[in-house]
């Protein structure tokens, strides 16, 4: 676990290039994408993701990407990871919600998840204040995992 820095304080709020990972709340994490997200931050968010798993705890996620530019290879690459980790997903992700200023990416998001639903609850929200809210009450309604 300490090759990803989950268990010592000072990695708990960790810049990772262009994404904030922030744990000092959990089980609730907060991620929030730059403008400008390299492929090699996408690689490393999915590895702390990964990391969380070997806590085996439940956990709410609050992801802004409101002012981030993903390319499409980088939003292909996070959707084939929780495909294909769908397990860990399932268990350990009890909340994810999403912060998305545009209607249009808002709606598109909202459209897909029912199309494709993520192994998790996910919200779809405008604002952060309210991804943070829904968060919150999610994490006061955890339960130990099945």
């Amino acid at each position: 676990m300490q090759s990803h820095g989950l268990d010592t304080p000072r990695s708990l709020h960790q810049k990772l290039g262009g994404v904030d990972f922030d744990t000092t709340q959990a089980p609730r994490y907060f991620v929030r994408f730059a403008r400008t997200v390299s492929d090699a931050d996408i690689g490393e968010v999915l590895a702390r993701m990964r990391a969380v798993w070997k806590l085996r705890q439940k956990i709410v996620v609050v992801c802004d990407v409101a002012d981030s530019s993903l390319t499409p290879c980088q939003r292909k690459v996070l959707t084939d990871e929780i495909r294909r980790d769908q397990d860990n997903y399932a268990r350990w992700v009890d909340g994810w919600a999403t912060v998305v200023t545009t209607a249009v990416a808002r709606h598109t998001l909202t459209a897909l998840m029912w199309v494709l639903p993520p192994p998790f609850e996910m919200r779809v929200f405008d604002r952060l204040e309210d991804a943070n809210a829904w968060a919150t009450q999610r994490v006061g309604e955890l339960r130990p995992p099945r």
